[in-house]
């Protein structure tokens, strides 16, 4: 592979339901933070020529701390997130430098490959804009106001996005100045290309990159790594 790739982490959330005080990316999964997880499989990536790590202002310091104890020599810099998660990664977006892809990922998930992350930079590159995604395995209905059943969703067109997320540079560079300018609200960032109208790649993922938000999460992940399931 000729081309390398740039990737944001972002981390800069409040973890509000996690419910420790702290950022749940610097909570101990075992024998190390959570986000040294998916550190280590960008470090190890060839692909991947550096990384952007966005975090709270106030947790600047631990960041800096672990990547230097961990010595993950492909962090390039550690920059301060915004209020929201889009506004975090935008900020990511514009520390970078000469990049053809990015690649977008969550901190908390901690479980993501070498192969799946490659497979993403790899459709990046032929399609412009790729999302790692799995089937939904639960029926999904829309619930009006009043706690009624709306519809029933076709489950077979359904599918739970995850990270990372890989796109050309300049074109989620684009969507999301034009996103933000316009005042829009995302959840993930290829719905800033949606909006567009670009079309994206879905490929599949894998339901070992689970996403911590919760203590469940957390014990989940932690029973994930005790009968190797990752």
């Amino acid at each position: 592979m000729n081309i390398k790739a740039s990737a944001v982490i972002v981390g800069a959330g409040k973890s509000t339901r996690m419910g420790e005080g702290i950022n749940k990316i610097f909570l101990r999964l075992k024998q190390k933070p959570v986000i040294c997880y998916s550190l280590e499989v960008f470090q190890k990536c060839e692909a991947i020529s550096d990384v952007v790590l966005v975090v709270r202002e106030e947790e600047r310091k631990l960041a800096e701390d672990i990547v230097r104890s961990f010595e993950f020599s492909k962090v390039r810099s550690i920059i301060p997130g915004g209020d929201e998660r889009q506004d975090s990664v935008y900020r990511g977006l514009l520390s970078l430098n000469n990049s053809e892809i990015v690649v977008i990922h969550d901190g908390a998930r901690p479980f993501i490959s070498e192969e799946l992350l490659a497979s993403s930079i790899n459709a990046a590159i032929s399609f412009g804009a790729a999302v790692v995604a799995v089937p939904v395995k639960d029926t999904i209905k829309v619930v009006d106001e009043g706690g009624f059943i709306e519809k029933t969703l076709e489950r077979k067109k359904l599918y739970q996005v995850q990270t990372p997320q890989s796109f050309k540079y300049e074109w989620i560079l684009k969507a999301y100045e034009e996103g933000i300018n316009k005042g829009l609200k995302v959840t993930d960032d290829a719905a800033f290309l949606e909006r567009l109208g670009v079309k994206v790649k879905v490929i599949p993922g894998s339901y070992n990159n689970i996403k911590i938000t919760t203590p469940f999460d957390l014990d989940l992940a932690e029973f994930m790594i005790e009968k190797n399931r990752i």
